[in-house]
């Protein structure tokens, strides 16, 4: 609570897709930081994965390791997806069937 957040869910590390949506997020750092908003990457890969991935492309944003798949199971997810909520807990937009080329940039514009 207090910080909008950014659950972006993407497939697999190291992949052409999943690298530029991290590369974007990651240009978008600040413009997000401004807007009081807290981007999380979540994927099914371990944290030495998303660690070695983070390391590879310099990436600033946080990766969480749902290695069970119990996050994606309780949101729902099936497909590459991002879900915004908002400072008070609000879901307040979910993107389904994501294109990774400039979604960062469509997420931040939805933030109020």
């Amino acid at each position: 609570l207090g910080k909008n957040v950014i659950l972006y869910f993407y497939p697999k590390d190291n992949t052409p897709g999943c690298t530029i949506e991290g590369k974007e997020f990651t240009q978008l750092k600040s413009a997000f930081d401004k807007k009081n908003a807290v981007i999380l990457g979540v994927s099914k890969q371990g944290v030495e994965s998303h660690q070695r991935f983070c390391k590879t492309y310099d990436f600033t944003i946080d990766l969480l390791a749902d290695t069970e798949g119990k996050l994606h199971d309780v949101i729902g997810i099936t497909s590459r997806s991002t879900v915004l909520v908002d400072e008070r807990g609000i879901v307040k937009k979910i993107w389904t069937n994501v294109s990774p080329r400039d979604h960062a940039a469509s997420v931040l514009q939805s933030i109020a």
